[in-house]
């Protein structure tokens, strides 16, 4: 994202595309969609499965969301499957 802000700053003379913007067109490009899991701002751990209901990190103590409710971190988790049905499906 803070790559994506720097080009845009340096190219400003260009009317280029957000960076949300250009994550929607890939994904309808290469046909997969990652699945999103709220994870530590510090990356410690990932809130999933049994540690869904967390509201905190185990081990940094930071808290999974922001004051507007939002979480503070995501990984994006793009499947082995997806990743090897996408590059046979050009083939």
């Amino acid at each position: 994202a803070n790559t994506c802000r720097k080009f845009q700053a340096t190219f400003s003379n260009l009317k280029l595309p957000s960076l949300k913007t250009v994550h929607h067109k890939m994904h309808d490009l290469c046909g997969i969609e990652p699945v999103l899991y709220d994870c530590c701002k510090n990356s410690c751990m990932c809130f999933a499965g049994p540690y869904t209901t967390l509201t905190s990190c185990l081990y940094c103590h930071t808290n999974r969301f922001k004051p507007n409710g939002q979480p503070s971190n995501q990984f994006h988790y793009i499947s082995l499957t997806s990743q090897i049905e996408a590059l046979y499906a050009g083939k």
